[in-house]
């Protein structure tokens, strides 16, 4: 006759994700924190009134790279493929996401359009540009993220085939890897 409960119980160890870790699963969580990052170093890079060009191109440069890589740290969660619904959703919710933002500094008084202020008159066409090119950047991105990321991995099928094949024929001994013999 089994046994209904085992004489030996054994210890579970559940690790829970670091906060910064469980952050990155959540579409809405990843998208609104997104949001509201770039738009208010935006905010700041616009509020700066400094003539000098490299300037503008240096922040120009840092808000791409936290947008892009604030949706690679989500998107690096789930495989290739769900990306393709992913990526889009992704950027619908970021773009809305500015929209509140922006809404929220122009009722404070304080949102940028370029040099000058903006007003409500201003939030639609504001809105319109964000929305399209964060979409656009963050498309764009994913499309060639997913393309690298699946040439990488098939270059490494090809070198663990590889070396499998000539492991098998005696060229090198299998485990070894590199073109030095």
């Amino acid at each position: 006759m089994p046994a209904l409960f085992p004489r030996h119980t054994i210890e579970w160890k559940l690790e829970e994700p670091p906060l910064l870790r469980r952050l990155t699963y959540s579409l809405p969580a990843m998208a609104m924190t997104t949001g509201i990052l770039v738009h208010l170093f935006r905010w700041f890079a616009l509020s700066r009134r400094s003539t000098a060009i490299w300037l503008f191109l240096l922040l120009f440069i840092v808000s791409t790279v936290l947008l892009l890589g604030l949706a690679t740290m989500y998107l690096a969660n789930y495989t290739v493929r769900q990306w393709v619904w992913r990526a889009p959703l992704f950027a619908l919710l970021e773009s809305v996401t500015e929209a509140i933002v922006s809404a929220a500094l122009i009722v404070a008084g304080v949102e940028r359009l370029g040099t000058q202020r903006a007003t409500w008159s201003d939030w639609p066409s504001l809105i319109g540009n964000i929305a399209w090119r964060r979409t656009v950047a963050i498309l764009l991105f994913a499309v060639l993220l997913g393309v690298t990321v699946h040439w990488v991995r098939v270059e490494m099928l090809r070198r663990k085939h590889r070396e499998i094949v000539e492991g098998a024929a005696g060229l090198r001994p299998p485990g070894r890897s590199g073109d030095s013999a």
